[in-house]
Parts: C-alpha cells; sequence; structure tokens
C-alpha cells in the first residue's frame, strides 16, 4: 500500500505580518526634523524682506534723483533757483512704488493721494568755493540737494521736521553726527554754455 507524503499547510495567520506603513515613532522623527527645518526657514524670512525693501528703495532712489536731475536741466539754468528750490516754492514732490512722480504740494491730485511712497524737497544753492583763504562761488554752476523719505518710515519724521531749509537740514545732521534716515542726495549742475 502506497501512502500519500504527509503535507501541512500553516494558515497564514501564524505566520508574522510584515510591518505596512510607519511607525508612530518614525512619524514623530520626520515631523520633527521639518518643523527645525521650517523654523530655521522662518527665521530668515524678515531678514530677506529687509534686504529685499532696502533693493527696492535704492532702486527708486535712484529713479526719484534723475526725476530731479532731469526737471532742473529742462529748466532755465537762470531761474533753477527761484523756480525749484524749496525755499521759494514750498513744494513738496511725491513719488510712487517704482519711483515715479505722482504729484506735488503745490498741485496735489485727490485721485493720486493713496499712491504716494516717497515724498522728497529740492535745496538748490551756488556752490561755495574757496579761493585763497575767500569763499568765492562758480556763477556757472549750482549744488542742488535732493532730499527724500519713505512716508511709511522713521525717516518721515525727520523728513518733517528738519527740512525747512538746507540751513535746518545741515544743523539737524550735525546734532546726529551726520545719521539720518532721510536720503540726501547732492548733485552738482552747471550750465554748459559757460555764458
Amino acid at each position: 500500500m502506497h501512502s500519500a507524503p504527509l503535507h501541512f499547510d500553516f494558515p497564514a495567520c501564524t505566520e508574522r505580518a510584515k510591518p505596512r506603513g510607519f511607525s508612530i515613532v518614525e512619524v514623530a522623527l520626520a515631523l520633527g526634523i521639518i518643523a527645525f527645518a521650517f523654523v530655521s526657514l522662518l527665521a530668515l524670512l524678515p531678514a530677506g524682506l529687509t534686504t529685499f525693501r532696502s533693493a527696492i528703495d535704492t532702486n527708486n532712489e535712484s529713479r526719484i534723483v534723475q526725476s530731479f536731475v532731469s526737471k532742473v536741466l529742462a529748466t532755465d539754468f537762470q531761474n533753477v533757483q527761484s523756480t525749484l528750490d524749496y525755499g521759494s516754492s514750498k513744494e513738496i514732490y511725491y513719488f510712487d512704488e517704482e519711483g515715479s512722480e505722482v504729484d506735488t504740494s503745490a498741485k496735489p491730485i485727490a485721485s493720486r493721494k493713496p499712491a504716494r511712497i516717497y515724498e522728497a524737497k529740492l535745496f538748490v544753492e551756488p556752490p561755495v568755493v574757496p579761493t585763497n583763504g575767500a569763499n568765492g562761488s562758480f556763477s556757472f554752476a549750482l549744488n542742488v540737494v535732493v532730499v527724500f523719505a519713505n512716508i511709511s518710515s522713521p525717516a518721515a519724521k525727520q523728513f518733517d521736521e528738519n527740512t525747512a531749509s538746507l540751513a535746518s537740514l545741515r544743523a539737524h545732521l550735525a546734532k546726529n553726527g551726520g545719521k539720518t534716515h532721510m536720503k540726501i542726495r547732492p548733485v552738482l549742475v552747471s550750465k554748459m554754455d559757460g555764458k
């Protein structure tokens, strides 16, 4: 008699089940690593935003100064001081977020007022040139000083309080050791015909 070999099938439930997915410890470690990385990235955000704002202000600064230089060049040289100087015109110029002129205090445009980001004044004086111990001046040149500030920055208060004249601006700078939040850019302008 021939007998069949014995064969035993063990049910699957007796085998050790293979793990599927992640354990709670692995998930907790992964979340901890991700949280640490995000905290580091968030710490860099304010510095990045400050740098970005500074870069925008620097770009707009050059556009504002160029706007004033163009305004001076378009004005007859003999009339620059009497027309554009803040002492005689009392005019404040306003610029938008791209450094483009919006309006002025003498000719305000109500619909453009919300676009004002920067305010600026222009001061004009003959440059003082020392000659043999005495002070002289060039009759063919002007010292143009552009002073401006971001309206929403601490510079706005300094701008309002210390820019009534070049003398008040110089007094402010002397009192603060030459430091200010305002932007001050001097430009020497000369007429080309030499007359």
